[in-house]
């Protein structure tokens, strides 16, 4: 007898979750992938966005992209108090502004613009395809509906 689909679906990322974390053991990398809440948290890894998309896509979830700078005051409060709802809702991947330019460059060909101010937040929508970009923690505070 064969397993359901979601079954095999659920294997399957479940595996590719296994194989970033062992990847990241043997690199000695800062991040984090937690199938749990399915969150990527990238502070050196050029794949986590690729990977936060994909799983996002596997799970029928939002991916939240949160481009921001550790030197930024507003990317650490909308970072304290946004991270578990966007960790809880959907999956999340940080990308520091200073560090990672490629998967940067990747995420402004996808939306079609530039990111010109921090923190900003571009929450993909991996089925449909659509992109959202939102400025600022009041903006971003008030589409999580987070006070």
């Amino acid at each position: 007898m064969k397993p359901p689909r979601s079954i095999l679906a659920l294997a399957i990322a479940n595996l590719a979750l296994v194989a970033v974390m062992f990847t990241l053991a043997i690199h000695g990398c800062h991040r984090r992938v937690e199938a749990a809440d399915v969150a990527v948290h990238s502070t050196t890894a050029d794949n986590a966005l690729d990977v936060a998309v994909s799983v996002a896509r596997q799970r029928n979830l939002p991916c939240y992209v949160l481009v921001g700078a550790p030197w930024c005051g507003p990317c650490r409060i909308v970072e304290r108090d946004c991270l578990a709802t966007m960790q809880a809702t959907g999956v999340y991947v940080h990308l520091n502004a200073d560090v990672h330019r490629e998967p940067l460059r990747r995420l402004v060909r996808a939306i079609g613009r530039e990111v010109v101010s921090l923190p900003t937040l571009v929450v993909i929508d991996a089925l449909k395809g659509t992109k959202r970009v939102l400025v600022g923690p009041k903006e971003i505070k008030a589409y999580l509906g987070v006070k």
